[in-house]
């Protein structure tokens, strides 16, 4: 690569390691994900302690400096000197939270996990990591009291919807995203194909045509990486053009979308799914054509329905930009999913086959998370990183007991 390593080291002091690359920095290129114009009128303030901002609170930061927020930064609390302060849940105590929330201005607090200690603090928001853009942008709205229905002005314009050529090869085992994304395809005019685990993708791609390819990490009989590793041995052998290959994975916090291009992937996509970056993704690797030339895409349905699962529908429906009709059909295929991963969960723990264990707990995050059923993600996650630690300390039957617990209650609400 026409670079070089460097290593100074002074005995009992320590070594520095210096990597010398020569790259060419393009130029930054971002997708607004929603008007962001009104927000710039509001003061930021992030809060430090003992003068420095943590990791998650560094993410923000990163975030509202490509909006080009107006940011600052405090290390004590000035009542009217922002509109909106944020800060590290993690890194604040009981008398600093009481402080923030008698000060009775708009906070935001930064959360690591799901937890409900804010549930009846009417001016602080919880913020749960990952942070993207659409959770940015709502709880923008829910900390400053706005609504898209009431503030118009704050609203994005809708584009016109936009529709692409291609055939896409999905590989997914979970039931609830497989819908999700058919779902997707369909209102974009797109052709697929969905194989229910990697070693099936592998297979398809081999004896099909495609333009592109969507990957789940984490699958039985072969993982996204090893069927992506596979596919482009496929293509290297048959001297074939490189299909765009793009990774699905929940595991956002763990460096994923930096490695990917190590793995063979083009792109990478989070979990839950954003209609707004599969969108920017799908422009991306596909051409654009006119509504004229489609046929066969889903009809437009508007019968207003019962709220499944205690879910708000009609703003589950707008955030990812479905019909009703739509997302009740998904909570059903994921209501059903539930109730047979919950049961094989239990069986699994009792003989604590940890990597069953770890596969049903990153399945149940990851359909609970397009759903926004916070508590059922953290306590999935919870078991997901006990299971692939091997932890024999881990109480995995209280936590089995949780999760049931809380789809029981959700459950309840319908």
């Amino acid at each position: 690569m026409d670079g070089d390593v460097f290593v100074t080291s002074t005995l009992g002091e320590g070594s520095v390691f210096t990597l010398e690359i020569p790259v060419i920095a393009h130029e930054v290129k971002t997708f607004e994900m929603f008007n962001i114009e009104p927000f710039k009128k509001l003061t930021m303030a992030l809060l430090r302690q003992d003068g420095k901002l943590s990791k998650t609170m560094l993410s923000l930061q990163r975030y509202l400096d490509i909006f080009e927020l107006d940011v600052i930064f405090i290390d004590e609390l000035t009542k009217d000197a922002y509109d909106l302060l944020f800060f590290s849940d993690a890194e604040t105590s009981e008398a600093l939270r009481s402080k923030i929330a008698a000060q009775m201005l708009p906070s935001v607090s930064i959360m690591d996990y799901f937890d409900n200690r804010y549930e009846h603090t009417e001016n602080i928001t919880p913020l749960y990591f990952p942070i993207y853009c659409s959770k940015l942008y709502h709880t923008f709205l829910e900390s400053l009291h706005l609504s898209q229905e009431n503030d118009a002005s704050l609203l994005p314009d809708l584009p016109k919807k936009r529709l692409f050529k291609g055939n896409i090869l999905v590989a997914e085992d979970n039931g609830a995203n497989q819908e999700l994304i058919r779902i997707i395809l369909e209102s974009y005019g797109l052709h697929y194909l969905i194989a229910s685990d990697g070693q099936e993708a592998v297979m398809r791609f081999k004896s099909g045509s495609f333009d592109l390819v969507l990957m789940d990490e984490q699958m039985p009989r072969k993982s996204g990486s090893e069927a992506t590793a596979e596919i482009r041995n496929f293509e290297k052998k048959h001297q074939r053009r490189p299909t765009p290959i793009v990774a699905l994975t929940a595991n956002v916090l763990k460096g994923e979308k930096e490695k990917s291009p190590l793995k063979g992937y083009d792109e990478f996509l989070g979990k839950p799914i954003v209609l707004k970056e599969m969108e920017a993704m799908l422009s991306h690797f596909l051409e654009e054509r006119e509504s004229s030339e489609v046929t066969g895409t889903l009809d437009v349905l508007t019968t207003t329905q019962e709220h499944p699962l205690g879910i708000n529908v009609a703003k589950l429906a707008e955030e990812l930009m479905l019909d009703e009709e739509q997302v009740v059909r998904l909570m059903a295929i994921y209501t059903k999913k539930m109730h047979e991963s919950l049961e094989e969960l239990k069986e699994v723990i009792a003989v604590r086959d940890y990597k069953v264990i770890g596969h049903l707990a990153h399945s149940i995050k990851g359909s609970s998370s397009n759903f926004r059923i916070e508590s059922i993600v953290a306590l999935a996650y919870e078991l997901e990183k006990a299971s692939y630690a091997e932890d024999d300390s881990f109480d995995f039957e209280a936590i089995y007991e949780a999760m049931l617990e809380a789809f029981t209650e959700v459950e309840e609400k319908a």
